[in-house]
């Protein structure tokens, strides 16, 4: 994957518990990856419920068994997933995006990184 840009992007989702929010940005950002054209893709989160749910590991809470229905729809569509649980300590760039999506003024909206720190080298 030597030179590719890791596809990164932050939400504000309202006032939803911090489950549907992970799960809501899980779902988004496995959409932009399918709708890219993407093949491949690394999963990361520390949020553990979310992960172990996604992975078959964990019975899926009701609140988000939509949207990790969504996101196994479009895992479907891929030609190798990997999904792993990160401590949050060891995820920089979720805790950035995270605190960046947090701060928008409205719900819904969406940017990307302009940090080339975000880039495999």
């Amino acid at each position: 994957m030597g030179g590719n840009l890791i596809k990164a992007g932050a939400a504000h989702y309202g006032t939803s518990s911090i489950l549907v929010a992970e799960a809501r940005a899980l779902r988004d950002g496995v959409r932009a990856v399918v709708e890219a054209g993407f093949k491949k893709v690394l999963i990361e989160g520390d949020n553990s419920i979310v992960i172990q749910a996604l992975q078959g590991r964990f019975t899926v809470p009701w609140q988000i068994a939509g949207l990790l229905r969504d996101v196994s729809h479009y895992l479907a569509q891929l030609e190798y997933v990997s999904i792993h649980h990160v401590f949050r300590e060891a995820n920089m760039a979720a805790d950035w995006l995270s605190k960046a999506g947090h701060s928008f003024p409205i719900p819904n909206m969406w940017c990307h990184p302009p940090s080339l720190e975000f880039q495999i080298s």
